[in-house]
């Protein structure tokens, strides 16, 4: 179940141990990331380019659900999650006392 998103650059990518690569986020956090064998071509594509990944923390690394790269591809997809949140969140008792 995918619960971490992160948006940064990707400095690393390997191929030793199952497709692997590493994301720093603005403030210098750095994380492992492991991709589906598939995504070979796009990481090599996204490579020293900004990233925005979405997975399952392992306690060890993020396994990859989603992986989107390049600046429009990113802001299309924010301002998608941003305009379909709210249908997603319950709504409080106090937006539902306001609506009566």
């Amino acid at each position: 179940m995918p619960g971490t998103t992160i948006i940064g650059v990707l400095e690393q990518v390997s191929a030793r141990e199952g497709l692997s690569g590493i994301v720093r986020e603005p403030d210098g956090t750095r994380w492992t990331c492991r991709f589906a064998p598939d995504e070979m071509l796009r990481l090599r594509d996204a490579w020293t380019h900004t990233v925005r990944i979405v997975g399952a923390w392992t306690g060890e690394a993020i396994e990859v659900c989603e992986f989107l790269f390049g600046d429009e591809e990113i802001a299309q997809r924010a301002d998608y999650d941003r305009l379909h949140h709210d249908s997603w969140r319950p709504k409080t008792l106090e937006e539902l006392a306001r609506e009566k």
